[in-house]
C-alpha cells in the first residue's frame, strides 16, 4: 500500500497534558511517537486495478467505497488489514485490491461487532456483543462462518490469541469475567467474577495478551486495567476514574509494544496513553480534533511487531498511522 508520508514528530515530553505523580522521565528521554499516514477510502490506498477495471468502474457509476464508523482492527499481512465497522455493521478487508464486505447468507449484518485479534492458519476472530457469539473468518477459504456453536456466551466483547500457548481470551462483559476456550473451542477456565477486588470485575471490555502470555484486561468501571499471567493468576493492576491525564474516563481498546509499554485508547480523552509494565504513567499522544494526529472518540488499537501504531478513529472515519521511536537506537 503506498501513502504521502508526512510526518509530525510528537517529542514525549512536550506532548504532555498533566503529568501526574509517578510518571517516569528517564523513559520520556529517548521515546517518541511519529504520525505517519491514515486511510478513510479506497482513494487512500494504491489500488491494483487496471485501466479498464477504473474505466468500467467510471461507466458504470461504481461508488468509491469509504470507512463509516470503523470500531477495532488488525494487520494481518503486509498493508492489509481486517476493520469491525460498526457503522457498516459489517467487517471490512482493506488491501491494496480495494475494500471488500465480509458477509455469509446467514449473517449479513453484525448489529454490535467489538473484538478481533489475528488467529491461526490465516485466520480471524472477532465478536459480535449483542448476538453473543464469536465468528471466525477464514482468508484461505474465503468463508465466514460461526465458530465453535457450543459456545454459550453473554455479550462477548474484547477478544485476544495467545498463539503460543494456543489460549483465546474473551471478556464475556455481562458475565463480569473473563473467558479462557483452547483453539478448538473448547472452555479452559473462567477468570473474575463481578466487584472491585483483585481479580474481579465490572464490567470487562478490551483484552490482549503479549509473547509471554500475560492477559491485560481493560476493568471498564473499575476504571482499571489488570494484568494476570499465563495461567491465570493475578498480577497486577493500576489506573482510576479521573479526567487528568495518567487517569481513565471511557477507556477501550488495549495492547502492548515491544518494549513493554502498554497502550490505552481513552475514547472520551480521544487519547492513547502509554505505561510501564508496572502501571506508572509515561506520555499520551493525540486530543479531539480532525485534523492529521487528532482523535474523535477512538476505539480499537494494533501494533505490529515493527512498533507501527494503528489506531480506529471511529468518528473521523478513519485508521490513523504512528511510529514508536526509540531514540537510544
Amino acid at each position: 500500500m503506498k501513502m504521502k508520508y508526512k510526518i509530525a514528530v510528537f517529542i514525549l515530553g512536550a506532548i504532555l497534558i498533566c503529568k501526574p505523580a509517578g510518571a517516569q522521565d528517564k523513559e520520556e528521554t529517548h521515546f517518541s511517537v511519529e504520525w505517519i499516514d491514515n486511510f478513510s477510502s479506497e482513494k487512500d490506498i494504491e489500488t491494483e486495478k487496471g485501466v479498464v477495471s477504473q474505466f468500467l468502474s467510471l461507466v458504470t457509476g461504481d461508488t468509491e467505497e469509504k470507512l463509516l464508523k470503523p470500531f477495532n482492527l488488525v494487520k494481518y499481512a503486509d498493508d492489509s488489514y481486517f476493520i469491525l465497522d460498526q457503522g457498516r455493521f459489517l467487517p471490512l478487508i482493506v488491501s491494496p485490491e480495494g475494500f471488500e464486505v465480509v458477509k455469509n447468507d446467514d449473517y449479513k449484518t453484525f448489529p454490535s461487532l467489538v473484538g478481533v485479534c489475528n488467529f491461526l492458519d490465516g485466520k480471524i476472530l472477532f465478536t459480535d456483543s449483542k448476538l453473543s457469539k464469536i465468528f471466525i473468518y477464514d482468508f484461505n477459504e474465503d468463508e465466514l462462518k460461526q465458530f465453535s456453536t457450543s459456545l454459550d456466551l453473554e455479550q462477548p466483547t474484547g477478544i485476544a490469541f495467545d498463539i503460543s500457548r494456543k489460549k483465546i481470551y474473551v471478556a464475556e462483559t455481562a458475565k463480569h469475567r473473563i473467558t479462557v476456550f483452547n483453539e478448538k473451542g473448547k472452555l479452559l477456565k473462567y477468570i473474575g467474577k463481578r466487584g472491585t477486588g483483585k481479580g474481579e470485575f465490572n464490567f470487562p471490555t478490551f483484552v490482549t495478551v503479549d509473547k509471554q502470555g500475560n492477559l491485560y484486561t481493560v476493568d471498564a468501571l473499575n476504571f482499571r486495567v489488570q494484568i494476570f499471567d499465563k495461567e491465570g493468576a493475578f498480577v497486577s493492576s493500576f489506573g482510576e476514574a479521573g479526567d487528568a491525564t495518567g487517569y481513565f474516563n471511557r477507556p477501550k481498546g488495549i495492547t502492548v509494544d515491544s518494549f513493554g509499554h502498554i497502550y490505552l485508547v481513552d475514547a472520551l480523552f480521544h487519547t492513547v496513553q502509554i505505561f510501564n509494565p508496572d502501571g506508572s504513567f509515561l506520555y499520551n499522544f493525540g486530543g479531539m480534533g480532525q485534523v492529521n494526529s487528532r482523535f474523535w472518540l477512538p476505539v480499537g488499537i494494533f501494533i505490529d511487531d515493527d512498533n507501527n501504531i494503528f489506531i480506529a478513529d471511529s468518528y473521523n472515519a478513519r485508521i490513523q498511522i504512528f511510529r514508536l521511536v526509540d531514540g537510544k537506537k
